[in-house]
């Protein structure tokens, strides 16, 4: 597969590093992905418990009644590498404050591009 767009999936999925992994085989060596989850930027580890069952408690500690954690930025980065990605954070600096605003997206969201490690550089830069 030469691109793919994953978003708001793998909160849902139990077994997501299984799915990041997937996700790393289908793809073509000079293709790219595009993965987008509620984490907290500001929160190094995802929080998960499979004790957390109920609509209620999911809604209360994972922010969605069918979630099943909540990432946190730097858990969500290592497990996208040990997935065997390499990940290029676009955020506002990059698109431009302009394009963010005209198109109402809120100054700290980041677009996470995934590539395999080890292909090309990344044009994107």
């Amino acid at each position: 597969m030469d691109v793919f767009l994953c978003s708001h999936v793998l909160e849902h999925i139990e077994d997501d590093r299984k799915a990041m992994r997937e996700l790393h085989r289908i793809l073509a060596p000079d293709g790219f992905g595009v993965v987008l989850v509620p984490l907290f930027p500001d929160v190094d580890e995802t929080h998960e418990d499979a004790q957390i069952a109920t609509l209620h408690q999911r809604w209360k500690y994972f922010g969605g009644g069918d979630h099943v954690r909540q990432y946190g930025k730097q858990d969500f980065m290592d497990r996208l590498a040990a997935a065997g990605f390499k990940v290029d954070q676009l955020d506002i600096d990059f698109f431009g404050k302009d394009v963010f605003r005209e198109a109402g997206i809120a100054e700290s969201s980041v677009l996470y591009v995934l590539r395999k490690q080890g292909s090309a550089p990344s044009a994107l830069h």
